[in-house]
């Protein structure tokens, strides 16, 4: 799901990932855990810049992305030693970096998806057209092949006659869902594969637990028991983030909460889910992005991850490959073709705690400074193809003011290693300790690492 934090005047729009945070789904409510999780684990769409990257297709066409299939998924070796440029070219990509757990349970290996909506609503040709034709694209393959997750077979849409309800809670969608089925007005007979997918207008205010739809969240997925058998639900709220469109908001949703709905169709509780939480080491990356540490999550905090695929009509969010990060590659994938992919990773080697959810008693990897010293952090920097030196800065997130950053050098490239001195003046009590993020540019290109200072 989508939920809205405002941050140190950073907007962060964190899609609940999967349900309602305690009770009904792995939504995000700004970093509920994987392994402790009971929480929803929520999307966050919401960015660490206010830029929108977006990548037009040649041709902005039509709704189904017929390009051929890549290949198979990236090799998950680290570090890479070849590149599309160089085939000597070798990728200093750190042993340790972040991977989202595999907790044993069913991904939707064969979906089924269906689009329900209500009269009136106003984004339905495109919704349709979009969970008619994602599911077959190089885009979806890209993103969810890796966790075993194939092509997606499309039911016919439902149009309900009824106009959608002022309000609807998340503990009401179980029981409308069987309502419908018993109305024999065309929605599919539920089964493992089946995902539905429910698109409200912006009249109806949907709640989970606290939260309201487009002010608290903007979209999440979950499961119900309907008709005996326990299936995966996708809601759509319809809200608007700007600089997105209305349309780009509302696909933008659908990408994340589709991909992570079949690779986590059951979110909670934790041990029934499937691919969600980060290994203990980088807990402070789920944390910081919000969620649960979905496929999604770990990808809607940055801009880059929003964009519009060539040859496609629509924005999709790009979803986080475990392979593609060790191996050296763009850890959001489909990276954008052509694109040489670079980053600079600061090594972290304590093991701090953390704050997670206002809950204490969680730890991760992190560097330990006390309140009025400072420390020098290694910055490793690597590129997955040759390309000239790129600049690098620090900023503590949110912009509380607790940190200073002073670099030896403020450029380099693959292979490099520049020292970075982190100065601590105060605590951010939401995190006990310090979020911070290193940015890495080159010309109209940026790519971002989390960090994690630690009492």
């Amino acid at each position: 799901m989508t939920r809205t934090w405002l941050l140190g005047g950073v907007t962060l729009l964190v899609a609940a990932c999967s349900g309602a945070a305690a009770t009904s789904g792995s939504g995000d409510d700004g970093g509920t855990d994987g392994a402790a999780n009971d929480g929803q684990s929520v999307e966050d769409s919401g960015h660490l810049d206010d830029a929108r990257a977006t990548e037009t297709g040649s041709d902005g066409g039509g709704g189904s992305d017929t390009g051929a299939k890549d290949g198979a998924a990236h090799d998950s070796s680290a570090p890479d030693t070849g590149s599309a440029s160089d085939a000597s070219w070798i990728i200093h990509v750190p042993a340790d970096v972040p991977q989202v757990q595999d907790n044993g349970a069913s991904v939707l290996k064969a979906p089924v998806f269906q689009s329900i909506s209500f009269s009136g609503y106003d984004q339905v040709t495109a919704v349709d057209a979009f969970v008619a034709g994602v599911g077959t694209t190089t885009y979806w393959y890209d993103a969810v092949a890796e966790y075993g997750v194939g092509a997606a077979t499309v039911m016919p849409p439902v149009h309900l006659a009824g106009t959608a309800p002022k309000t609807i809670d998340d503990s009401a969608i179980g029981a409308f869902l069987a309502t419908t089925l018993a109305g024999n007005v065309g929605l599919m007979a539920p089964s493992a594969n089946a995902l539905y997918i429910l698109s409200y207008p912006s009249t109806t205010t949907v709640t989970l637990d606290t939260s309201n739809s487009c002010t608290g969240f903007g979209a999440y997925h979950n499961s119900a028991a309907v008709g005996g058998v326990q299936v995966a639900y996708a809601v759509i709220p319809e809200c608007t983030y700007a600089p997105s469109t209305t349309l780009e908001t509302t696909t933008d949703s659908l990408s994340h909460e589709l991909a992570e709905a079949t690779t986590d169709p059951v979110p909670i509780p934790y041990t029934a889910s499937t691919w969600q939480g980060t290994d203990v080491k980088h807990t402070f990356w789920e944390v910081i992005v919000g969620g649960d540490g979905e496929l999604g999550d770990m990808c809607s905090f940055f801009s880059s991850s929003f964009f519009t695929p060539p040859g496609y009509a629509y924005d999709v969010q790009r979803i986080w490959s475990n392979a593609a990060v060790k191996a050296g590659h763009d850890p959001c994938q489909p990276e954008t073709p052509a694109e040489v992919y670079f980053t600079s990773v600061p090594r972290m080697t304590d093991t701090v705690a953390i704050v997670w959810d206002g809950q204490t008693g969680y730890t991760t990897e992190g560097v330990q400074i006390a309140v009025g010293s400072s420390k020098t952090v290694p910055v490793q920097l690597y590129s997955e193809g040759p390309m000239a030196a790129w600049t690098v800065t620090a900023a503590e997130y949110p912009s509380s003011k607790n940190l200073s950053f002073a670099w030896n050098t403020t450029t380099g490239q693959n292979g490099d290693t520049l020292e970075l001195t982190i100065t601590v003046s105060g605590t951010d009590s939401t995190y006990g300790g310090n979020a911070f993020y290193i940015e890495s540019t080159s010309g109209s290109l940026a790519h971002t690492w989390l960090g994690f200072v630690g009492r």
